[in-house]
């Protein structure tokens, strides 16, 4: 090993690592949740003659961790043989391209461990482990904006339908209980794949400078149908334009009180229109996934019974996915200086305020939305008698609110690195706090009353936060201009 792939090793247990890379400390806090739940599976899972069996909880939170782990690894990765100075310097993009390969092996050993330990095979194991690795390691999604490739459609279409079959239990145990020679077929493919994605070479300065050189052209003579069509282009153009706008138009549609935010509106915050069309969706793409899964398994269509087995997360797959996107606008601050100056908002404190009033409608509007879908779909799939569904949508609506305002204890309690924290609060409240929450709100037994405390207390919880936040956000640092678009 020569001593500049030492260098790069040693920059993985540094703060280098860890600055600006938020998914590390999520990957931390799911491995935490995931060994809890390998602690308390009292009853080895082990295979026997039939398929392995896999803890639901343990698998999705398992996971969660691979996912977040692998691809904080690729940040730093990307992130350094990206960097201006990685072609200037001899060898680094090497060193650090040998230096992943350890870091990798590391990790897929250490986080094989929790299934290996309740009797998962460990082959299979790494089976899975490395189809995780080919697809959080791409570079197109990791890494600063600016240096990253064109995204790759089918590679991003890809990677979230196997993200979201795989956090089903069904489709881990199909891999954990394959025969050896797939368990084999799927390390090799899957490592050959990563080793592709992971090796980078920079163009050189003739290539990079022939690849911009403007064409000379020698004042073509214009042809008599050349505005024709060009005019046609143009109104295809415009009239494609129109389409899409009017699509987006229909989707981020929100009621009067929410047309004119402080805050742009996104898809990450959805209005009822964009809510259904996105929920209909992905229950629809849940309900294939677990049709095909029961399939792949048996060999035949499963029943009704399995079918409503294998949807029993569906309510809380839809919960997280609509509440992660609450505080996003949190982190995009690039906008909020030049909204402070030009929208006659006043001082910066007003302008909190304002943000935080539009951050309180929309997050009320979504809990309502979230409550009216999940919670009877949950009580419906659990089996659970109707009585139990008002206490269970009072529950749920209080969670969504106090998880919404979760990772304004970042503002409070932080001054430097900010950005980190609230990514780790909201990722703490969206997956474990929801995930947690439906476990008791929808188990066969009656959840106790410290429970039902402990989720109405979120709504005085928020009530603070909107108090105190606004105060503390207006001292916080705010971006002088806009980052450089990608």
């Amino acid at each position: 090993m020569s001593r500049k792939t030492l260098h790069a090793l040693r920059l993985y247990a540094s703060p280098v690592f860890t600055r600006e890379n938020p998914t590390f400390f999520t990957g931390l806090l799911f491995v935490g949740v995931c060994i809890l739940t390998t602690y308390f599976e009292h009853t080895p899972a082990a295979q026997h003659a039939g398929p392995f069996k896999l803890p639901p909880q343990l698998g999705v939170w398992w996971w969660l961790s691979l996912q977040a782990l692998l691809t904080s690894i690729a940040c730093h990765y990307w992130r350094q043989v990206r960097s201006p100075l990685a072609s200037m310097t001899a060898g680094m993009i090497d060193a650090e391209y040998h230096a992943v390969h350890y870091v990798l092996a590391g990790a897929l050993l250490l986080l094989a461990l929790p299934l290996v330990l309740i009797g998962a095979p460990p082959l299979n194991v790494l089976a899975q482990e490395s189809l995780c690795a080919a697809l959080s390691v791409n570079g197109d999604m990791v890494g600063p904006k600016q240096l990253r490739k064109p995204m790759r459609l089918l590679r991003v279409l890809l990677m979230f339908f196997i993200f979201a079959a795989f956090m089903f239990p069904g489709a881990q145990e199909a891999v954990l209980s394959a025969p050896w020679y797939v368990a084999l077929g799927l390390i090799g493919i899957s490592l050959a794949f990563t080793l592709i994605e992971l090796h980078h070479r920079p163009a050189t300065p003739a290539t990079a400078q022939s690849a911009y050189t403007p064409v000379k052209q020698d004042s073509p003579k214009i042809l008599p149908y050349a505005k024709r069509t060009n005019t046609s282009t143009s109104t295809s153009t415009s009239t494609s334009t129109s389409t899409s706008t009017r699509i987006s138009t229909l989707l981020l549609w929100q009621f009067s009180w929410l047309r004119q935010p402080a805050m742009p509106n996104t898809m990450a915050t959805p209005g009822p229109v964009g809510f259904a069309l996105s929920a209909a969706v992905l229950l629809i793409g849940f309900i294939i996934l677990t049709v095909f899964m029961g399939i792949f398994t048996q060999g035949a269509l499963p029943t009704w019974p399995h079918s409503k087995m294998g949807l029993h997360s569906a309510p809380v797959m839809l919960c997280m996915v609509f509440s992660s996107g609450l505080s996003t606008w949190l982190l995009a601050r690039a906008d909020w200086p030049f909204m402070l100056n030009l929208a006659g908002y006043g001082t910066r404190y007003n302008f909190a305020v304002a943000l935080y009033a539009t951050h309180a409608k929309r997050t009320v509007q979504l809990a309502c939305m979230v409550t009216l879908t999940c919670a009877p779909l949950g009580v419906f799939l659990s089996n659970l008698p109707w009585h139990r569904l008002p206490l269970t949508a009072l529950c749920l609506f209080s969670t969504v609110i106090g998880v919404s305002y979760l990772p304004s204890l970042g503002i409070l309690l932080f001054k430097k690195s900010q950005t980190i924290f609230i990514t780790v609060l909201n990722l703490l409240g969206s997956f474990v706090g929801l995930q947690s929450a439906f476990l008791i709100m929808l188990s066969k037994t009656q959840p106790p009353l410290w429970f039902y405390a402990l989720t109405l207390s979120a709504i005085p919880f928020a009530a603070c936060m909107a108090w105190a936040a606004p105060r503390a956000l207006a001292r916080a640092d705010w971006p002088i201009q806009p980052p450089a678009t990608p």
